[in-house]
């Protein structure tokens, strides 16, 4: 499966108006847990042997995340 880098605008001076874009390997994921799930947008580390989401997605769909591992 093959995904395209999306175009993120970066704003280097904000009153000059100076902006630049980068491209980054963000795709469409679907996170599930039991019966509830949600769709993300995930920046992929492609080399990665895991990836991180945010605690928030892990309420969202109902993981007891602070019962984890620290």
């Amino acid at each position: 499966m093959k995904f395209a880098y999306k175009k993120i605008p970066i704003i280097r001076n904000l009153t000059l108006g100076d902006i630049v874009f980068v491209y980054r390997p963000i795709i469409p994921v679907q996170i599930k847990h039991k019966s509830k799930e949600i769709k993300y947008e995930a920046l992929i580390d492609s080399g990665a042997d895991q990836c991180i989401f945010h605690s928030e997605i892990a309420e969202i769909i109902g993981i007891p995340w602070r019962e984890g591992k620290k």
